[in-house]
């Protein structure tokens, strides 16, 4: 009721006041008869309405001056306070909400960037760091290659060689050739590569008879039959023909194939020797013993 009173009495409202609290009324009406009491010797209209008008402002103007006073900007400082601190708190508010964001979307490529490397930080190495190093040994390139020629181009390629002998050569062009190589393909560093090569041809042994010669002794110019057993070579070679020589007066036959064992010697006036030998490829037997022909009388 009292802050009732005091609004109406800022409002200059007496009687709202009064409402409000009865008191009020009261304390105005005894100061009006205080004060009308020493003024009998004026008319009561002049004398009356001056000083209850005064009386009236006199305590409008006090209880506005005790309710303004002690209340009023201190309420405006505090509400002014309270508004600065809200705007403050707003803003904070505003500006650390705006500011998360950013930081969230920035967290976030960290956490898909930390996944990412497990698989980048451990990849499979290189198979070259891991394989041990090799030295390529081409098989085929030595084949055939002098066997020191060989050996001295596997040494430059760092490796060590031994050199063993292998099967005969079929042709004496073929001796001291590389037949095979041992190991070859990607080897170790160090490994020893072991090179065969071909020995020297074995030469066909000498036929153990004579040719056989028919007639033995025969009319000057006829024609004497030379024939001789079919020979054999040494393993790996083979039989190419056979060859008749006479020594004396005869013309010797032309040289005839493998599968040919006799041949016709045309006889002079003297008498004369016939020999043969046989063809193992590009080599020769030496000469079979001489059977003789005789020129009849």
């Amino acid at each position: 009721h009292l802050a009732r009173a005091a609004t109406a009495l800022r409002r200059g409202d007496v009687q709202g006041a009064a409402a409000a609290v009865p008191a009020v009324l009261g304390a105005g009406a005894a100061t009006a008869a205080t004060m009308l009491m020493p003024q009998q010797g004026a008319t009561a209209a002049t004398t009356v309405l001056p000083a209850g008008g005064a009386i009236v402002e006199t305590e409008e103007e006090a209880v506005e001056e005790k309710k303004r006073s002690p209340w009023t900007w201190p309420l405006i400082v505090l509400i002014a306070i309270l508004a600065i601190v809200l705007i403050g708190t707003i803003i904070a508010l505003a500006l650390n909400s705006g500011g998360d964001k950013p930081a969230a979307s920035t967290t976030k490529p960290p956490a898909s960037s930390t996944a990412a490397p497990p698989s980048s930080s451990t990849p499979p190495p290189p198979p070259t760091s891991e394989a041990p190093e090799t030295v390529q040994i081409d098989r085929a390139a030595y084949i055939g290659m002098n066997v020191d020629d060989a050996r001295a181009a596997i040494e430059a390629l760092g490796l060590p060689v031994s050199t063993q002998e292998g099967a005969a050569a079929t042709t004496p062009d073929q001796a001291n050739t590389v037949s095979d190589v041992n190991p070859s393909g990607p080897v170790a560093p160090g490994t020893t590569i072991t090179l065969t090569y071909l020995a020297e041809p074995v030469s066909p042994d000498a036929p153990g008879a004579a040719p056989t010669v028919n007639p033995a002794v025969a009319p000057a110019g006829s024609l004497v039959n030379v024939s001789w057993p079919a020979a054999s070579c040494p393993a790996g070679q083979t039989l190419s023909g056979y060859e008749v020589a006479v020594t004396g007066d005869a013309t010797p036959p032309s040289p005839v194939g493998a599968n040919t064992t006799n041949v016709n010697v045309q006889a002079g006036t003297q008498s004369f020797e016939v020999t043969y030998r046989y063809f193992c490829g590009q080599l020769d037997s030496p000469f079979s013993p001489a059977a003789p022909v005789t020129i009849a009388p």
